[in-house]
């Protein structure tokens, strides 16, 4: 996984790890790099795969559309 900086406007249900990193879009360009250039990557990678795993992501799917159905298809 790769370190990602990003701007602090974007939600934070994009964050899927610790590696990301928010800076707001008023600071300096040489404020981003210099985040940039001496970044430490945290001792422990902490991925939260588990929200993105196609199984849940598609059980949740079908409930949603069998749900969005309603009585009229019985």
């Amino acid at each position: 996984m790769l370190p990602c900086f990003i701007s602090n406007t974007i939600n934070t249900k994009a964050d899927i790890s610790n590696l990301v990193t928010r800076l707001s879009l008023n600071d300096l360009p040489i404020m981003w790099a210099d985040r940039i250039i001496n970044y430490r990557p945290p001792k422990k990678k902490m991925v939260a795969y588990e929200k993105w795993d196609i199984r849940l992501i598609t059980k949740k799917l079908e409930r949603y559309y069998i749900g969005s159905l309603g009585d009229d298809s019985k």
